[in-house]
């Protein structure tokens, strides 16, 4: 983004007053010293006298904005300190350029005013926003779970994301499993939506509320609650935080409450960057709420832009407890299907790199 500044010319009659003043003193301070004082005070005088009139033939010399600097003196010819100044000035001298360098990925885009790397997928664990009205999104998660003492657990997810106006955000899931030793099933459909309380930069933190419902095949149904916070600072990072309570509607009546948080660099603007993930869990059954138990995961994170409209992310989640799951591997593949080039999201492929 480039802005222009001008500047009034009044301060450039000024300043050639005081020129002429400066230079015709200077004139008059060469007189003979031995004419006297007398003969000082009249040089003076005369040079006071002609300011008004030199100053007009300095400002007449000034050149319209723009224009090439052209016609100048001969070397030999007489030179007047005040008709310098005129000469001396740069085309175009009254123009200030000021470059805006913030990063491509963190120009504002949509109806929300929002930064451009708000408008896919960044974190695996924490979400943030809304998607801008009118685009649609589709992702594939793959979440690989690895714990000592059990097979590995593969768990497959389809996402479609649905930018509504007003701020709202629709998303819906399909699941399927695959256990050690058991065939792959289906086991659920879920789906989520959301709800920003203001446009992007009205509200510290952006806040979003967040609604989940799960249907699930062979368990008990789940509903979740989130509020989701995030935004940047400096030029290049990039975080968010969410506060999550999860309650199982039958059963054990499970109820895992989690606060997670996530920080990322951008490396290569809108190509690469690269993070780390957290989440602290505390989950209780019903009769025995007062007898926690805790989870806490911390892994990095990482994200590739392809293209301007795909991405991948890769994020393994590593247990710090003894009671942990050993890790968690999340591998998400994203694409914007629609609506993304109305709303200014993906910049010229030009202006990608730089």
């Amino acid at each position: 983004m480039v802005s222009r500044l001008r500047r009034g010319r009044a301060g450039a009659g000024a300043g050639f007053v005081l020129a002429a003043l400066v230079g015709t003193a200077g004139m008059a301070g060469t007189a003979r010293a031995d004419d006297g004082e007398a003969t000082q005070a009249s040089a003076l005088s005369g040079a006071i006298a002609a300011a008004p009139r030199l100053a007009a033939e300095d400002l007449r010399q000034v050149r319209p904005l723009g224009a090439e600097l052209t016609d100048v003196a001969p070397a030999d010819a007489p030179v007047r300190f005040g008709a310098l100044l005129p000469q001396a000035r740069i085309a175009p001298a009254d123009e200030i350029v000021v470059e805006d360098r913030a990063l491509t990925e963190e120009r504002r885009v949509g109806s929300y005013g929002q930064p451009e790397w708000t408008t896919h997928r960044r974190f695996a664990r924490s979400r943030l926003y809304v998607l801008p009205e009118g685009t649609l999104e589709f992702e594939q998660w793959y979440r690989g779970r690895i714990d000592r003492g059990e097979g590995p657990r593969h768990q497959f997810q389809s996402e479609i994301g649905i930018g509504l106006p007003n701020r709202i955000q629709l998303d819906l899931y399909e699941t399927a499993e695959h256990e050690a030793g058991g065939p792959t099933k289906h086991v659920g459909f879920q789906f989520e939506a959301r709800w920003a309380l203001a446009n992007w930069g009205e509200l510290w933190g952006n806040p979003t509320l967040y609604a989940e419902y799960k249907l699930n095949h062979h368990g008990n149904d789940v509903a979740e609650g989130k509020v989701l916070f995030g935004d940047e600072f400096g030029s290049g990072w990039h975080w968010a935080m969410n506060l999550s309570g999860e309650q199982e509607l039958g059963g054990a009546r499970e109820f895992e409450g989690a606060i997670t948080g996530a920080l990322s660099y951008s490396v290569v603007d809108q190509v690469f960057s690269v993070g780390v993930e957290a989440e602290v869990q505390r989950v209780t059954e019903k009769g025995a709420r007062s007898d926690p138990e805790y989870n806490v995961f911390l892994g990095p994170s990482l994200q590739w832009r392809p293209t301007p409209n795909t991405h991948v992310d890769l994020v393994p989640l590593f247990g710090l407890r003894d009671d942990d799951i050993d890790m968690t591997l999340f591998l998400i593949f994203g694409i914007d299907l629609g609506g993304a080039e109305e709303q200014g999201v993906h910049a010229p492929a030009a202006s990608r790199n730089r």
